[in-house]
């Protein structure tokens, strides 16, 4: 079973220039300072839009889904069931995330990053491909919610290439490893 490096990895925004560590989601505490941060960034309204209104219905992104998210990363590390990472601005603070969903050699992925941020979504899909080759995967796939341009883009920043349709509607994408 692959399993990423826990290593910090230096990431660079392309545009502001400005540095993010992407580390191992189970490195960061439920601080007060993280939790504010994880709401704020997860009811930015796009974010929202794209990822948690299905999971959240009328309500808002709250401390306890943060924390659960914190608790979910932290549980897959341990138990080599997924591994999630975290994109920390200079303050320490998160910024953007990402994560291998299963252990499986051709693994979903899966990644947002706040608005404030946007741009760094590539170089940090891009550090997560070499993670996932380096440990072992042999490839990665995604799934992309109907209307979602945005990330449809990022996937082809990163050579995914386009793989079809799911029953439910989201576009399927895949990107080979090692030799791919």
């Amino acid at each position: 079973m692959p399993v990423p490096v826990r290593s910090p990895v230096l990431l660079h925004h392309p545009r502001t220039g400005r540095t993010y560590r992407l580390v191992p989601l189970d490195t960061l505490t439920p601080a007060p300072a993280v939790l504010e941060r994880l709401v704020a960034l997860c009811n930015e309204p796009e974010l929202f839009r794209w990822l948690f209104a299905a999971r959240c219905g009328d309500r808002p992104y709250g401390p306890d889904d943060a924390r659960g998210w914190l608790e979910w990363g932290a549980a897959g590390w341990r138990g080599g069931g997924h591994f999630a990472f975290v994109a920390l601005d200079e303050s320490g603070l998160p910024a953007a995330a990402c994560d291998l969903q299963s252990a499986a050699v051709e693994p979903e992925i899966g990644y947002w990053c706040g608005a404030g941020h946007r741009g760094l979504g590539t170089p940090m899909v891009e550090a997560l491909v070499a993670l996932a080759s380096t440990a072992g995967f042999t490839g990665l796939r995604a799934r992309v919610r109907p209307g979602n341009g945005r990330s449809e883009a990022l996937l082809r920043r990163c050579r995914f290439a386009a793989a079809g349709d799911a029953p439910d509607g989201f576009s399927l994408w895949h990107r080979p490893l090692g030799g791919g």
